[in-house]
């Protein structure tokens, strides 16, 4: 991939525009494919534990790190929190597991996934507080996926 565009998020981090999606790639294929995603160019991977791929990722990362001459902190790895993961001993837990699976010891992103009213976890927006990222200094940004334009328009200026 030539010509990677950046965005810069509100804590000044640059990432890239364009992430390696890996929720529909089978277990057995998500460490080459990462892997291959990783040679190939792209430097975001976008993942979540439900998934049930992640520690293979994590392979594929780790074997992409020990192969190139990149280095973790060039990379960008997230982790996705769904409502069942809300609450602070759970998005510990999931923080702790998705590390592990990934052979990190911090991550680049959390984004709290699929906050929409109509989500199968029957998530209440404004009972999402996001403020627990502040508890985890191994984590350079938070932020949400899979908005509906009615939530996205209702957050704004409450953040």
């Amino acid at each position: 991939m030539k010509n990677i565009q950046y965005i810069e998020l509100a804590n000044g981090v640059k990432i890239p525009k364009i992430a390696f999606g890996v929720g529909r790639i089978q277990p057995e294929m998500a460490q080459i494919s990462t892997e291959k995603a990783l040679e190939s160019g792209f430097g975001f991977i976008d993942s979540c534990i439900s998934y049930g791929n992640q520690s293979y990722v994590g392979k594929g990362v780790q074997e992409y790190l020990q192969k190139s001459d990149k280095k973790r902190s060039e990379l960008v790895l997230t982790q996705k929190l769904g409502g069942f993961e809300l609450g602070y001993d759970k998005v510990l837990k999931s923080f702790e597991e998705s590390c592990q699976n990934y052979g990190t010891e911090y991550l680049d992103v959390m984004l709290i996934y699929y906050p929409r009213e109509n989500n199968p976890y029957n998530l209440n927006i404004n009972e999402i507080d996001i403020r627990f990222a502040m508890c985890f200094p191994d984590v350079y940004d938070i932020g949400m996926s899979h908005l509906g334009i009615q939530i996205l328009i209702s957050l704004i200026g409450k953040a």
